[in-house]
């Protein structure tokens, strides 16, 4: 990967959250690349601080909402009746998704989604959370993504109640993935000095995820690699979902439609190598890490 940091800024994260937001939810909850991750996170923060103890549970970069849909789909009926569900991101695209999402699900009859607020915030920079006043923080494929993970570590510490033993954080990070894999070849293809940018230091190991955590001052931290997979129904679809990743779009957005049009086919050929014409599967690691205020 190039030396450039692994980070779009909310302009570029706004511009394509519908199609992102499409993407993604286009695999079910059981198949989505994310889910497996973020279930194993959200089962190891319930295990560290019960959600049954939760006061205000924000979800940091919360995207279209995958987490906060997990969170609930999964552990509404243990929430207290007053606990709150903030969702943030420093995009105002991805927070309309997530207000489209609300909207939606409230029309279907699921009051769960009632405790839902949204905030346009940066994680490094969460100016109108006061001190101390989270039970939970969840961040899933966050912290990487930001231009100073550690200044983010440490700003959602400071939010964190000390309260009951002390708040809690889960977090997601990737230590590889198929996908991920295939892009860096194929960049490379069309051309040598093209790649996806580094992640940054210590964000795609088991320990480094633990060391960064407990930088940030972070007790009983926990941190364990997760086995997903991302399923797809044809190697078109699966490249156009990678080809609406706003990380890759900061990389291409600058090629001519014939390098765009080669990656895009070129995608496709090691799709079809590693898993036929139709569907198929890719692989990947993540990593899940917890740990209390």
């Amino acid at each position: 990967m190039s030396n450039e940091k692994l980070h779009a800024s909310a302009d570029v994260w706004t511009r394509f959250a519908p199609a992102f937001s499409k993407a993604m939810t286009s695999q079910s909850n059981a198949t989505g690349p994310a889910v497996a991750p973020n279930k194993a996170m959200l089962a190891a923060l319930h295990a560290l601080r019960p959600l049954s103890s939760a006061t205000t549970i924000h979800d940091v970069g919360s995207g279209p909402g995958q987490v906060t849909s997990l969170l609930l789909d999964g552990y509404a009926a243990q929430l207290p009746a007053g606990a709150t569900v903030v969702a943030s991101d420093s995009s105002a695209g991805m927070v309309e998704q997530v207000r489209a999402r609300k909207a939606s699900e409230l029309a279907a009859g699921n009051a769960d989604w009632e405790r839902v607020s949204t905030a346009l915030l940066d994680v490094r920079h969460l100016a109108t959370i006061a001190d101390d006043s989270v039970s939970h923080v969840t961040a899933g494929f966050l912290f990487f993504l930001t231009p100073d993970p550690r200044a983010g570590l440490v700003e959602v510490r400071r939010v964190l109640t000390t309260q009951a033993g002390g708040g809690a954080l889960a977090l997601s990070s990737w230590l590889r993935a198929d996908w991920l894999d295939a892009t860096v070849e194929v960049l490379s293809t069309v051309s040598p000095t093209m790649t996806l940018p580094r992640m940054p230091a210590n964000w795609d190991s088991v320990e480094g995820v633990r060391g960064e955590m407990q930088a940030a001052g972070f007790r009983h931290v926990q941190t364990a690699p997760v086995d997903t997979y991302w399923d797809y129904e044809t190697p078109a679809k699966m490249v156009a979902a990678l080809i609406a990743m706003p990380l890759l779009q900061v990389v291409i957005r600058d090629m001519s439609e014939g390098d765009r049009a080669r990656v895009e086919g070129l995608m496709q050929e090691w799709l079809r190598a590693k898993n036929g014409d139709g569907k198929g599967r890719l692989l990947g690691v993540a990593i899940t890490g917890v740990g209390r205020k």
